[in-house]
């Protein structure tokens, strides 16, 4: 099967950097086992920690450009579909091996490392989709951004210093919730009212967990083109 090309927004230099606990390590380089979390995942799951969830994962808001009967900006929400992603950093630094708990670092240092897991996923997802994270208070209508290509690669403000860089798939097959990419959304003074809070996004982000789950791919050609560091 060949290579399909990356999608990339802007170029994303190599290395990069996945922290993790030496088991898991030890099983990608011995088997090629790898886990793809969900962006919805992400936002549901607070086992997960301070360091990985983030419940407001998966949508942004923009700024319209229109005003309402109350003279504020008129704010939409943008909300990605769930997509399976790997996360990684594009620095190897000390302080995230504490904040991940992480034993040990997977450095990725060529772009075939995403093309042999894309071998594996081929037949059900689009294109992967390599992108830096862009980082946005997301409760603040007054800094929202006038335009919004892909909401999963916007995360909260607070995990600006994880540096991250993600790879994202998202399912081939039609989704039934596709008219739903964009919606209004109530703001207060300077602040949006809490989406993730809200009924609605928490059972959006049920139906998107329902659709697609964290998957394990087998891609034992994918290891050569890394190599493990020790804490740093």
């Amino acid at each position: 099967m060949s290579y399909r090309k990356i999608r990339i927004r802007d170029e994303v230099p190599l290395p990069l950097y996945r922290y993790t606990k030496k088991e898991w390590a030890e099983r990608f380089f011995d088997t090629g086992q790898l886990r793809l979390g969900t962006l919805f995942d992400y936002a549901k799951m607070e086992s997960y920690g301070d360091a990985v969830h983030d419940r407001h994962e998966g949508y942004c808001p923009f700024n319209t450009g229109k005003l309402g009967p109350s003279q504020r900006p008129i704010i939409k929400l943008i909300l990605a579909r769930n997509n399976l992603v790997l996360c990684m950093a594009d620095s190897h630094e000390h302080s995230l091996y504490d904040e991940f708990a992480a034993e040990c670092c997977i450095r990725i240092n060529d772009d075939r490392f995403f093309k042999e897991i894309d071998k594996q996923l081929q037949a059900e997802f689009t294109s992967p989709l390599l992108r830096q994270v862009t980082y946005l208070d997301k409760t603040r209508w007054d800094t929202a951004p006038d335009y919004v290509d892909f909401a999963g690669a916007i995360k909260d403000a607070k995990f600006k210093h994880q540096r991250e860089v993600r790879v994202l798939w998202e399912p081939s097959e039609p989704h039934e919730e596709k008219e739903r990419l964009a919606l209004d959304v109530k703001t207060n003074d300077n602040f949006i009212i809490d989406v993730a809070e809200s009924t609605w996004f928490k059972e959006y982000t049920d139906r998107e967990c329902e659709w697609l789950s964290p998957r394990t791919v087998y891609v034992p050609n994918a290891t050569k083109y890394c190599s493990l560091l020790p804490v740093a």
